[in-house]
């Protein structure tokens, strides 16, 4: 074996030389750079930092973070150690690390267990395996050719020039889109996953009923019995906001269990942590698991009535999928848990930050389980007190409303086939109170059916039933708006 082998064996494996103390600061350094460098990651790539596995994508933005999540552990264990033996020679004190890479090789430890525990599912261990190789093989060339080298040659045991930081080099970009490739495909084949496991519990249910994993059956009976009593009136009546509020806490729950909550709430102090609680809420202060409930209500019920809006305006072929007043909104169940389970992803998505986690399958769970442990058969029809749809039904108060194309109308089933159908269009863009003024007079000889554009700049038109008879001295009421008659309302 030649003299540089011996040289590089005897400083970077020389293992003999570690005493009980240099085996514990390595294991607390090692420990420390998890939060510290989750910490950094948003402050070193700004926006670009991937705080979920599956943002990852094969484009530049995800091999910089490949990169990061390489080099961090190096540099983070790197700095410690050096400001630590800095620190023993002020103090007078000499100390110095034999083997300076275990740190990172303790870090990779801790990752691999991490990602083993909460995302092994879907990050491939053999991704994180190869970085954690790579990172290793970069600490050890590093230590060797400039950590060994400052004494002697000082700023120039930084000269990049070498054949072996280009090799190195190689090898890691070579490594870092190589690993990239493995977390993409490993999600893609996560989210087949779930979706052919949905499908085929759609169908088994179908088959033999509805059925409950046990786990998850006795996590949501401790979540009613823990946290019940906060909920708001609301999420007692409206049964599909109730089942998604609670299956943000069964993923947040299942993501961060109770013990390391209980990490997150230390670390918070020291700003490594922006979330706490169970439900996972951005606050100034750590949050405990019911001050987070709390928090996410509000968060939970603004995403909800985004749904219902959008839902509200969907097509319909017979009767209105949602229908509403100034003080209550009405939906057909199966309809809208359909849509609700479809669109999960997207909505659990305005929750965490990213659409792309597949939700359907634990989605569905938790409505069977509410299915099966309230009621022995699902309702047709929710009804729900709320001012949702307030803004919107003060055009035409007292009535019951949906939307139809961009018209806001009465549901079909109260408009009579007997009448005269006129259509009362303004000649130019007009402001809802001059709409609301020509709706009631409009009332005093008909029925309005519905009214389009009523909150846009775009021309107003007001569909009505009118007797046939009437439809002149109407026109003299309202001389800014042109009426026209569109005959029998059956055709």
């Amino acid at each position: 074996m030649s003299e540089t082998w011996e040289t590089f064996l005897l400083n970077e494996f020389d293992f003999f030389s570690l005493q009980p103390l240099d085996v514990v600061i390595c294991a607390a350094i090692g420990f420390m750079c998890v939060p510290l460098i989750r910490f950094s990651g948003p402050r070193v790539l700004g926006l670009d930092y991937h705080t979920r596995i599956v943002q990852y994508k094969p484009d530049d933005t995800g091999t910089t973070n490949i990169i990061y999540r390489i080099i961090s552990p190096v540099v983070v264990s790197y700095i410690m150690v050096i400001a630590l033996s800095s620190c023993s020679l002020v103090l007078g004190r000499h100390w110095s690390l034999a083997v300076r890479w275990m740190p990172v090789f303790v870090y990779w430890i801790a990752q691999i267990l991490i990602v083993s525990i909460r995302v092994g599912e879907i990050y491939p261990i053999w991704t994180v395996l190869i970085q954690a190789l790579v990172s290793l093989m970069t600490a050890i060339y590093f230590d060797w050719a400039v950590i060994c080298k400052l004494p002697v040659s000082g700023i120039t045991a930084f000269d990049q020039s070498n054949i072996g930081w280009q090799v190195l080099t190689g090898v890691f970009l070579t490594a870092s889109q190589f690993i990239l490739l493995g977390i993409v495909r490993g999600v893609g084949r996560y989210n087949n996953r779930l979706q052919r496991k949905y499908f085929q519990r759609v169908y088994s249910n179908k088959l033999a009923g509805d059925s409950i994993d046990q786990q998850t059956e006795r996590k949501l009976y401790n979540y009613i019995r823990e946290y019940g009593d906060m909920l708001p009136e609301r999420l007692s009546s409206d049964l599909l906001l109730r089942a998604f509020f609670f299956t943000v806490m069964l993923i947040e729950d299942s993501n961060r269990p109770n013990w390391f909550r209980m990490v997150e709430r230390a670390g918070f102090r020291f700003g490594i942590i922006k979330t706490t609680g169970i439900m996972q809420v951005k606050s100034q202060k750590a949050l405990t698991d019911k001050e987070s409930v709390a928090a996410s209500l509000p968060i939970i019920e603004r995403i909800w009535n985004d749904f219902l809006v959008d839902a509200a305006r969907q097509h319909y072929d017979v009767s209105p999928t949602i229908s509403f007043s100034s003080n209550w909104y009405r939906y057909r169940y199966k309809e809208l848990q359909e849509m609700a389970i479809q669109k999960g992803g997207l909505l659990y998505g305005r929750y965490c930050g990213t659409v792309l986690i597949d939700i359907r399958e634990i989605f569905d769970e938790v409505l069977r389980f509410f299915d099966c442990a309230e009621r022995f058969f699902s309702p047709e029809y929710v009804v729900v007190r709320s001012t949702l749809f307030s803004s919107f039904a003060s055009v035409m108060p007292g009535r019951e409303l949906c939307f139809q194309a961009d018209s806001l109308s009465i549901v079909p089933e109260a408009v009579p086939t007997s009448e005269t159908k006129a259509i009362v269009s303004a000649r130019e863009n007009v402001s809802l109170e001059t709409i609301k003024s020509c709706l009631t007079v409009i009332e005093n000889y008909g029925l309005v059916i519905s009214v389009s554009n009523p909150h846009s700049i775009a021309r107003c038109v007001i569909t009505a039933l009118v007797d046939e008879a009437r439809i002149k001295e109407l026109s003299e009421k309202l001389p800014h708006w042109k009426i026209a008659f569109m005959g029998d309302a059956k055709e």
